[in-house]
């Protein structure tokens, strides 16, 4: 549940963005990526952790992982598309490409496979947040 704001020179206009995985790994990677490019930065665990983070902050994009204990990403992305329509969400997951069309169904804007690359992360996060500053 750090706060952290990227150092290096913005590619694109910065966001608030809350990233949601278990997995440690996976984590450092999308902060690397996202730091890098100037947003900032929330982290939870699980989905429990990100719905309360996400009340306090009010990020414009959440990028969540979908099997997680606690809470899973469907479960958060129901769960915040239900109270808060305007949010922007990116599903992840390395599983199956079925899990991936549930969460598009749901209301995920964009849906990657991980391991998720630089270009398509940061191309997912840009859209997110100009179609959230639109809205």
């Amino acid at each position: 549940m750090r706060i952290e704001v990227g150092g290096s020179l913005p590619t694109q206009d910065m966001a608030r963005v809350l990233i949601v995985d278990d997995d440690e790994q996976d984590l450092l990677l999308q902060r690397h990526i996202l730091q890098s490019a100037g947003h900032e930065l929330y982290y939870a665990k699980n989905g429990a952790e990100a719905m309360r983070l996400f009340i306090q902050k009010n990020p414009e994009v959440v990028v969540t992982d979908l099997k997680m204990p606690g809470g899973d990403g469907i479960e958060l992305i129901e769960a915040l598309i239900g109270i808060f329509a305007h949010v922007q969400i990116i599903a992840l997951t390395g599983t199956t490409t079925e899990l991936l069309s549930t969460a598009k169904k749901m209301g995920a804007r964009t849906t990657l496979m991980k391991p998720v690359s630089r270009q398509a992360l940061l191309d997912a996060v840009a859209e997110a947040s100009a179609a959230h500053n639109a809205s």
